[in-house]
């Protein structure tokens, strides 16, 4: 069985330190369902990598880490969206265990202090949050500010940020 502690650690081994190094990634694919791991997945060099989960923000990996955005909700929220997964069945026996882990993973190591952008993804209620709607416009991170633009009313999706600021975010 995965613990959740071990996570940064193999991260960065498996797939952080290849990938800056110009190498190919390989990791150890777990299986949630059967508790183990399976078959290894392998990932070519590239020159942008989104990775998510909970070891993602951990201070060890800041070194290797270009733009961070954590995402945030109410404790209550997550565990309601948590028990309306798919996968609800299998995940609840562990949930619990899981959840102790994260937080002794998060324990002394506060993420939101590393994050590059925090976005709100809580109820609409909550006072003070600036929201955005993506329909109608996009938000993006240049000249270390949080910057907005609306769409188009031609283009539904809205348009590209600057050249200099997809740049900083793909670290092209």
């Amino acid at each position: 069985m995965v613990r959740i502690g071990r996570l940064p650690r193999l991260l960065a081994e498996w797939v952080l330190e290849p990938i800056t190094a110009g190498d190919t990634a390989r990791w150890h694919r777990y299986d949630w369902e059967q508790l183990r791991y399976r078959e290894w997945v392998e990932l070519g060099p590239c020159h942008a990598l989104v990775v998510d989960g909970c070891a993602v923000g951990h201070r060890s990996l800041a070194p290797y880490l270009s733009l961070l955005v954590w995402v945030s909700a109410p404790a209550t929220l997550r565990a309601k969206r948590l028990a309306q997964r798919f996968d609800w069945e299998m995940y609840e026996p562990h949930a619990a265990m899981w959840a102790a882990q994260e937080s002794s993973l998060r324990s002394g190591d506060d993420v939101t202090t590393l994050a590059d952008l925090i976005v709100d993804n809580g109820l609409p209620e909550l006072a003070g949050v600036a929201r955005f709607d993506p329909e109608k416009e996009f938000v993006y991170w240049e000249n270390g500010e949080v910057r907005r633009e609306f769409a188009r009313s031609s283009d539904r999706r809205g348009h590209a940020p600057p050249d200099r600021a997809r740049d900083q975010v793909t670290g092209s």
